[in-house]
Order: C-alpha cells, then structure tokens, then sequence
C-alpha cells in the first residue's frame, strides 16, 4: 500500500482545496442518509454500493461509498509525509470512497471531535481533512471512530434526484455502527436488510 502515502500527501497540500463549495443543508435534501444501490443502478462505480451522504443541496451532493474496501494501512505511515512521528501500532481501514479524484483523501469519523474545520457534518458522521485532525488522532485525542477513504461521489444539481427517481438507490437513515463496521463486504446486505424490501 505504499501508493497511498502519495495520494494522502496530494490530498492535504492540494486536494482539499478544489472540493466543491455546496452551501448549507436546510434539511429538504438527503444528507445525512445513506443511499443504498437498487439493481437499477448498472454503473460498475456504484454497483452494490452503500453511500454516506454528508451534503447535499440544490447545487449538489457529496458523500462517499462506504464499502469498497481498499485494505488497511499503519496510522504511523499517514503521519509520516507531514513530520509527525509516531510509534501507533494501530492500523487505519482504507476505502475508495467514489470515482471523483480519487487521489484525493478524506477522514470519515464520527462528529465527538472535531479538528480544523469539516468539510461536512451530520448527526452521526463527519469529513475531516486537516493536519489537525491527524495531530489529535495521534495524541489520543481523536474522534471514537476513524475511516481514510480516497475519492469521493459527487453530483451536479438535481442529479441524484432524477437517480432517485429512476430508481437507482433506496434510503436509509445514517447508523454509526454501519458506517464504521470493518465488515465492507457485507455492508450492502444489511443495508438491504434494513430496507425491508427486494432490490
């Protein structure tokens, strides 16, 4: 996994910075729900997928897929490019988080800390991607539950409503324990399962 040392330096020093500005959620959208995949839905990027929305307004969403795991990398080894030393023997869970810059990497973990500013917030979950937030990690001082994923979905306006409408994707409303589970692969159904429905 030595690559991804690269894409979480690209994301601090630049990528943070080019993420779309939405404006304020005033609760008519989707965020903080998770949308879960319909069978309708064919595009390879988002077949199966269970994705956390964490803004979303009329000029768009961001959110991220929460179930392709990419494996799991030493929390010591994300601190490395930016001269923070640590002897953390613990180890970060790695997702791809959507098809949009996908060297671009982000901090999903739960809204008890907050470190820098967000990029997003929601009842139960938070993206974060500042050296601050690294930093209180570090010393203990973290957020309960952390994930790194690398790219993000994004949608222009009024896109995810008229793939709402086509059925691609079911709600759910966002659950913790679902967004930080280790088990990605069976994500989808349970998910499902909560749905109560056939997809």
């Amino acid at each position: 996994m030595g690559h991804l040392k690269i894409a979480w330096l690209c994301f601090l020093a630049v990528g943070f910075f080019f993420l779309p500005a939405l404006a304020r959620d005033d609760g008519r959208f989707l965020a903080g729900r998770f949308l879960v995949a319909t069978d309708a839905l064919t595009d390879p990027n988002f077949t199966r997928s269970v994705v956390y929305i964490c803004r979303h307004d009329d000029k768009g969403a961001l959110g991220l897929v929460l179930n392709r795991p990419m494996g799991k990398l030493p929390f010591a080894e994300l601190l490395k490019p930016f001269g923070i030393e640590s002897t953390d023997k613990r180890e970060i869970v790695i997702g791809a988080g959507g098809p949009v810059q996908r060297r671009v990497a982000m901090i999903l973990h739960t809204p008890d800390v907050m470190a820098g500013e967000p990029l997003c917030r929601t009842k139960q979950g938070a993206i974060t991607g500042t050296i601050e937030m690294l930093r209180a990690m570090k010393e203990g001082k973290g957020p309960k539950h952390t994930k790194v994923y690398f790219g993000y979905s994004g949608w222009g306006a009024g896109q995810l409503e008229r793939e709402m409408k086509q059925k691609s994707w079911q709600t759910i409303p966002e659950d913790a324990k679902l967004m930080f589970t280790e088990d990605m692969d069976g994500m989808w159904e349970k998910a499902t399962g909560q749905l109560g429905v056939e997809l």
